[in-house]
């Protein structure tokens, strides 16, 4: 009489089957031993699997939680299965090439295809060859320790990375609707920066110390479109706006103006200039003066 092997203590109707039909697809603790006594005779991959019919992934599985690293070559499926790139492993191919290794034995280290490999390389600026560059191991450590895609990839190389990033970004963001790209708006803002920033916080102070009557809403608070203005009086229909103009387009205050405008808001524009000068308190009030929806009270 002979038993199925998974544990069931059913008995085996054909000569030379191992198991009973049906229970050759569940991993079991006595299918595990006999994956570790078969990789121990020097059975390897279909060999193991005809054995004690478990998939490939299975048996692999089985391999590693009991700390052998299987060696020879995967099936296409369990490949395919490990060929997800993450950081950690471009790190672990750049330092894998630095050691010498080349084109497959890359591969099977990492997990990876070799045109993912090869894919890798050309993208930290290093042209895949069969012989080790002498200036590699410094662009290695440039890679690792992060540097701009143009220390990384070169003028031209980032250039063409720019594009590539600037028109997937073009086509993701004409695909959503109004409403789509005005809840993107919000969450970058609110998440771009501390709130409020050292220009807001001077003219709040501004504002507190001469009772100008204006909301902090620079916060996300308020959304007119995909326009978050800095400081509003809604009984005077005035906003201030305050910016640096390094991070600004050359036409950020006539089109903001022109947006603003459309709900009935003044604008008044307040840059590094303006807050941070020597008489940058009286300079401000005399700007925001100077709009004329706002009539001091004397």
């Amino acid at each position: 009489m002979k038993l199925c092997i998974c544990g069931c203590g059913q008995e085996v109707s054909k000569e030379g089957n191992r198991f009973v039909t049906g229970h050759n697809s569940k991993r079991t603790l006595e299918k595990d031993k006999l994956v570790l006594e078969l990789y121990s005779k020097g059975l390897r991959n279909q060999a193991i699997v005809n054995e004690v019919g478990l998939g490939y992934g299975i048996v692999y599985r089985i391999l590693h939680k009991y700390g052998i690293k299987p060696d020879g070559r995967m099936s296409l499926g369990v490949q395919k299965r490990k060929k997800k790139r993450t950081l950690e492993k471009d790190k672990f191919v750049l330092k894998l090439y630095d050691k010498g290794l080349r084109g497959i034995n890359i591969a099977k280290e990492v997990g990876l295809s070799d045109c993912t490999v090869w894919t890798i390389l050309r993208e930290y600026g290093i042209k895949p060859d069969h012989k080790k560059p002498k200036d590699f191991g410094e662009k290695v450590r440039r890679a690792l320790t992060g540097k701009t895609h143009e220390e990384l990839l070169g003028k031209e190389g980032a250039k063409r990375r720019k594009e590539k990033a600037s028109k997937s970004m073009a086509k993701r963001w004409s695909m959503l609707s109004d409403e789509e790209r005005e809840k993107w708006w919000k969450n970058m803002c609110k998440a771009r920066v501390k709130r409020p920033t050292s220009f807001e916080g001077r003219v709040l102070g501004l504002n507190e110390k001469y009772g100008l009557g204006f909301e902090y809403v620079g916060n996300g608070k308020i959304w007119f479109g995909n326009c978050n203005p800095d400081f509003i009086n809604y009984r005077r229909k005035v906003v201030i706006e305050v910016y640096a103009r390094y991070y600004k387009a050359e036409d950020y205050i006539p089109v903001r103006r022109v947006k603003l405008g459309k709900y009935g808001f003044q604008v008044v524009f307040l840059d590094e200039r303006d807050l941070f000068g020597k008489y940058w308190e009286s300079h401000c009030l005399n700007k925001i003066r100077k709009v004329e929806a706002i009539k001091w009270d004397k």
